[in-house]
């Protein structure tokens, strides 16, 4: 105790209230456009806050229409989401052998990012009804499999050539000296590529349809189908048209200044 009281022993700060500094540097803002420390005027988009020019730049941006080149481009991204998704079905089924229907809303949720990069952040009905369509055909192209080859085992059973071919005698309606079917007169390039076309259309339109089609299987068949609904609800809402507010402008309070509390 003398030591501390004649002063040779080391005393702790002693605390004040009287006086409260502030001490930081600008940069702890950052503009959410540029990444840059704001330095004096900012505005609010939300919970973002934004630089001067970086607002202009928002403003120009979002006044800008997608147009006919940004429709395609959203297109083409979805497109390939869309088919990502089919592959992520069917390589999950190949894998477990099982049939999992929450795929589709993370295909809804691969699309709908796609289709809003596309169109360059815009969003709007035309592309929530793009994004919606895609998705809907990446979900329903994992039935074509199982269309084909119901298709194929039908016409084996009713196809009486089949039949005959299986039995070693000529198909109905040609003689053994005739030839073979491609002695027949050969299709164009042209009339190839249109019964591909169709025969595509049909098979997309069956399997667009077999998800209502189903529904009288029971109440599995009305599952799935809630679970494609919510699948194409998150492509649509990833698609929303979002208005651009500012809010401001507001003066960066400078720091390192001293704010002087009352003495009580």
């Amino acid at each position: 105790m003398a030591a501390d009281e004649q002063g040779g022993g080391s005393r702790e700060p002693e605390l004040q209230f009287d006086e409260a500094e502030f001490v930081g540097p600008n940069s702890a803002l950052a503009c959410a456009g540029c990444s840059q420390p704001i330095e004096a005027t900012y505005f609010q988009m939300g919970v973002a806050s934004v630089c001067p020019p970086c607002r202009v730049l928002v403003e120009q941006v979002h006044a800008r229409k997608p147009g006919v080149s940004g429709f395609l481009r959203a297109g083409i991204y979805g497109t390939l989401a869309a088919g990502a998704g089919s592959l992520l079905y069917f390589g999950i089924g190949a894998l477990t052998g099982y049939n999992f229907g929450l795929i589709a809303i993370v295909v809804g949720v691969m699309v709908g990012k796609a289709v809003r990069k596309g169109s360059g952040n815009r969003g709007g009905v035309l592309f929530q009804l793009l994004a919606a369509f895609l998705t809907y055909g990446s979900i329903v192209s994992t039935y074509i499999p199982e269309i084909i080859a119901f298709i194929a085992e039908e016409a084996q059973k009713k196809s009486p050539a089949a039949a005959d071919v299986k039995a070693g005698a000529p198909p109905q309606g040609r003689t053994a000296e005739e030839g073979s079917p491609g002695d027949e007169t050969r299709r164009s390039l042209g009339e190839n590529l249109a019964y591909i076309a169709a025969a595509a259309l049909v098979l997309f339109g069956v399997a667009f349809a077999i998800p209502f089609l189903s529904l009288s299987e029971g109440s599995n068949a009305w599952i799935g189908l809630i679970i494609i609904g919510i699948g194409l609800m998150e492509a649509w809402k990833a698609n929303q048209w979002v208005d651009v507010k500012f809010e401001g402008p507001f003066e960066l309070q400078p720091t390192g200044e001293t704010i002087t509390a009352a003495s009580v």
